[in-house]
């Protein structure tokens, strides 16, 4: 999984992603979600 660090506001904040994910073709994504985390919780 990859990861950066950046500053969102005066907040330092990492987005990180997993490039091994099969997704299917563009065309039939409709939406993206994520999970946001802060000292290890789930906000």
């Amino acid at each position: 999984m990859n990861g950066i660090y950046v500053y969102w506001g005066e907040a330092k904040v990492k987005l990180s992603w997993n490039r091994n994910l099969q997704l299917p073709p563009r065309e039939l994504i409709t939406s993206v979600h994520g999970f946001c985390f802060k000292d290890d919780k789930l906000l």
